[in-house]
């Protein structure tokens, strides 16, 4: 589902670093000021919103929606991680049995 809410708009890396200081569980209204004193969104909030800022419900309205979501992808992104990690183990182990029998011939 696309979102479209002014949190939603918000470049790509300012989101990254909101969902991080959500994680790091930093105060919604610290969040707040930080977002509505960047440049980037401020030009956003002008273009999109008549200017009306970010406020806290915008905040938890993300929380519950675009940063579960994230969440949800990280996590994801994680278990392959570690699924292609697991599955290069025994490709090692083969190239190094390989490489002791050319060895010994």
């Amino acid at each position: 589902m696309a979102r479209i809410g002014k949190i939603a708009r918000l470049p790509g890396a300012v989101r990254a670093q909101l969902n991080t200081r959500l994680q790091d569980n930093v105060e919604g209204k610290q969040i707040v000021q930080w977002l509505n004193s960047l440049p980037e969104v401020q030009e956003l909030l002008a273009e999109k919103f008549e200017g009306r800022p970010i406020n806290e419900p915008n905040l938890t309205g993300w929380r519950q929606g675009g940063y579960e979501e994230w969440l949800l992808r990280q996590e994801v992104f994680a278990q392959a991680a570690e699924l292609a990690a697991r599955h290069r183990q025994p490709d090692q182990a083969r190239i190094g049995a390989n490489q002791g029998r050319v060895r010994a011939n």
